[in-house]
């Protein structure tokens, strides 16, 4: 197996590119794992990580969109936080 490994001597990995602040989370995102929030009254570049599904009624979104409800903790969009499940 070393001997497979002989070819990789000095290799140097390839850095990463920054691609800017999260939409959701406003963390930094790197190329490799910008996609675009679901929500398309929203439609802001954010990580993978950062899109969900409302609980309510299952609509796409981001950490921005599903915002977080105190009381249960279930990630809601802005439509089920003012009562209008469907």
């Amino acid at each position: 197996m070393t001997a497979n490994l002989d070819r990789f001597q000095g290799a140097e990995p390839v850095a990463a590119i920054e691609a800017g602040d999260c939409g959701g989370c406003g963390g930094v995102m790197y190329e490799y794992d910008v996609v675009i929030c679901p929500n398309k009254s929203h439609a802001a570049e954010v990580h993978k990580d950062c899109v969900g599904k409302c609980d309510g009624c299952g609509s796409d979104g981001c950490r921005a969109c599903l915002i977080q409800d105190p009381d249960s903790g279930e990630r809601l969009c802005e439509d089920c936080r003012e009562g209008e499940r469907p």
